[in-house]
């Protein structure tokens, strides 16, 4: 196995025996002496492609500490959906069994960082749009980064039946990927939709992108992840499927997310012999989408958020990494809130 860090001067942060070992070990490939690097996912079965994979290079920001993934892995070429620690196999080219990724609403801050988390671990990804100007662009820019394969495709989720476009980018993706082993599910927009005097039509954009998109993803993924006997769903909830945000009004996005939360749940089990399904309930996260809102709002926002900020969406990397790797092969059903302790309150 060969594997290479890119280190900018980090710092250690555990202390144990298990991390000194492993610590010396990556010390000897990447020359004598070297151990600026910080490893902050120690788990009981700790193998060199997992700690490649979630080894960070830090650099200390005025406000906070944000990290970046920064990795190439050459994963063995047989690991099991069973085996702890290896970045799951899928196809860069039928004959490289390398992973592939479908991240679908993938331009965007949030969507772009996650697939860039895992294409920094050497994983490949189709990016699925549908009115970013940027989608051609970031998914050429990913493949002569890093050297993986990158597409984007256009693609509306909100009507399955009408208009086909979920299946048939699927379809698409397989295709030109030659397998598929890991959706993610971002799409979502933020409304005022759910109060008494919204209208009807804004409520069914909500829930039809945000919800039922999702399942749509998640149908024609599990199809596939059940013929091949793998696959790992993640979606992209909210932390407003725990809480009632304040001050804005959005009880269609709310009930859709938490909606979300409790399919996640209900796929894991349906989908246990072939197939984990997770999400994520991110926070209030610094995007394009977030700029909309005032300052007044954003102040109200951080009040009531332990952290007092919005998070920098490369906070959320290592989290959509863990889910698509095998290092969270006993992890399905879950959602993993990262929201800078808003709903501790």
């Amino acid at each position: 196995m060969e594997f290479h860090l890119i280190n900018n001067n980090g710092q250690n942060c555990v202390g144990n025996t298990r991390f000194r070992e492993v610590r010396n070990s990556l010390a000897k490939h990447m020359g004598k002496g070297r151990t600026d690097f910080i490893a902050c996912f120690p788990v009981g079965r700790c193998t060199p492609s997992l700690w490649g994979a979630m080894a960070t290079n830090i650099s200390r920001w005025s406000r906070f500490v944000p990290f970046s993934l920064r990795t190439q892995v050459s994963v063995p070429a047989d690991h099991s959906r069973s085996e702890p620690g290896a970045i799951r196999q899928c196809a860069r080219d039928i004959s490289n069994e390398q992973q592939s990724c479908h991240n679908h609403r993938g331009t965007g801050g949030l969507g772009y960082q996650d697939a860039r988390g895992l294409v920094e671990a050497g994983v490949n990804v189709a990016l699925w749009y549908y009115g970013s100007s940027q989608a051609e662009s970031l998914a050429k820019s990913l493949e002569k980064d890093f050297r993986i394969k990158s597409k984007a495709y256009k693609c509306s989720v909100q009507s399955f039946d009408e208009s086909p476009q979920v299946q048939a980018a699927t379809n698409a993706v397989v295709h030109d990927f030659g397998r598929l082993d890991v959706m993610i599910a971002n799409a979502g927009i933020p409304s005022k939709a759910g109060g008494l005097d919204g209208k009807l039509e804004d409520w069914h954009k909500v829930v039809d992108i945000g919800f039922n998109g999702a399942y749509y993803c998640a149908r024609v993924a599990g199809e596939i992840f059940r013929k091949q006997d793998s696959g790992n769903m993640t979606f992209t909830a909210s932390m407003s499927g725990h809480a009632a945000n304040v001050p804005q009004q959005q009880a269609c996005y709310n009930a859709g997310k938490a909606g979300v939360i409790h399919l996640a749940k209900s796929l894991a089990v349906k989908w246990a012999d072939f197939a984990s399904v997770n999400c994520v309930s991110p926070g209030y996260v610094d995007t394009p989408i977030s700029g909309d809102f005032s300052f007044e709002m954003k102040e109200a926002w951080y009040s009531l958020t332990s952290l007092r900020r919005d998070a920098d969406p490369r906070e959320l990397k290592a989290v959509y990494l863990y889910l698509a790797s095998d290092a969270s092969t006993y992890t399905t059903g879950s959602d993993i809130v990262v929201d800078g302790g808003y709903t501790c309150r």
